[in-house]
């Protein structure tokens, strides 16, 4: 754990995804359970299945399933659930109280690029997750916004978390402001009931 996070303090600073995996490693500290929203390659998925009790991971593209569990075989990892469908119906597959919910938003690295996260479907799956999410847990979102639709997703995002209530939760921004276009984090604590 210790090796992880050193590891992770030396890059996050200007990767969106290391400063995301930091979050997943405060999260996941006492174990319990993770859902990876964008299963992509599985990089997420792997990461979160060694630190995690179980993990749940979504992806509507057979080839982002076939990666992951390639990739999950090579590391001999047992505890993931890989769920061929929209992140938006997560809810329905979910067992376990969950006290981390990732998502790695855009298109699925080296694939066809048409096929992305939409503000529709992610705005949605937002929604799901928050109500599912437990007392304590962590909600961590990575958006890119170097092409049109990334914008708007981000846009529309930001739009929901804004009204959630602060008593219930707090929202955190990071964001690189010298370098345009770059992903940036968003990350939502849920508080818990003595908080």
């Amino acid at each position: 754990m210790v090796y992880i996070l050193t590891m992770l303090s030396a890059t996050m600073f200007n990767r969106s995804i290391e400063e995301a995996h930091s979050y997943a490693v405060l999260a996941l500290k006492q174990g319990g359970n993770a859902i990876d929203a964008t299963m992509g390659n599985g990089n997420d998925t792997l990461f979160l299945a060694q630190l995690a009790e179980h993990v749940y991971a979504f992806d509507i593209q057979a080839d982002a399933l076939q990666k992951t569990q390639a990739l999950l075989d090579k590391h001999h990892i047992n505890n993931v659930d890989l769920i061929l469908d929209s992140h938006v119906h997560m809810i329905k597959y979910i067992k376990k109280p969950i006290q981390l919910i990732v998502f790695n938003l855009g298109y699925l690295p080296n694939s066809d690029t048409t096929i992305k996260t939409q503000a529709d479907t992610t705005s949605a799956a937002i929604k799901e997750a928050l109500k599912i999410l437990d007392s304590g847990g962590y909600l961590v979102l990575t958006l890119y916004i170097g092409h049109d639709e990334g914008v708007i997703e981000a846009e529309a995002v930001e739009m929901i978390l804004k009204t959630l209530h602060p008593k219930q939760f707090t929202v955190k921004k990071t964001k690189i402001l010298n370098r345009n276009k770059a992903p940036f984090n968003i990350i939502v604590y849920k508080h818990t009931t003595k908080e």
